[in-house]
């Protein structure tokens, strides 16, 4: 394993409106990498595409894109950066936990038992905005997660 998490996340908007200091050099990144870089684990070591590949050398990031599975598998962990939090996040959250408490497994299948009153819950509809967001269109995430 390697010494660094690698950072999932959608790109975001286009203009590069956010600013990081990486190596004591001012680097002007897109909002949604400045909110997930803002919430990292500080002293941790994190591969970010955007910022360890050059994106205007061309030949550089065909040459890394190559390299994006092994990076993905030597990384100690994935970090997923969904977004900003929003109103009800916390609510998905929590109910996502539930929804595992109520997962078994026997003889190599897995079960959910959902009593009558779960399809009832308030947490349906914070549970789908986290699931729409932009970040599971993306076919990257099938390489980046699996590893």
């Amino acid at each position: 394993m390697g010494g660094f998490e690698a950072l999932s996340y959608t790109w975001g908007e286009e203009n590069l409106d956010g600013r990081v200091m990486v190596d004591g050099k001012l680097c002007y990144i897109h909002k949604n990498r400045e909110a997930a870089l803002r919430r990292l684990q500080y002293g941790m070591r994190y591969w970010i595409d955007a910022l360890c590949i050059n994106q205007a050398d061309v030949q550089e990031r065909n040459t890394e894109v190559k390299r994006m599975r092994n990076l993905y598998e030597k990384a100690w962990s994935v970090v997923v950066w969904l977004g900003e939090e929003c109103e009800e996040s916390l609510l998905a959250c929590d109910f996502i936990s539930s929804i595992c408490h109520l997962t078994y497994f026997m003889n190599g299948h897995c079960y959910i038992h959902y009593p009558e009153e779960f399809y009832r819950e308030k947490k349906w509809k914070p549970l789908m905005d986290i699931l729409t967001r932009s970040y599971w269109t993306r076919l990257w995430i099938i390489q980046e997660l699996t590893m």
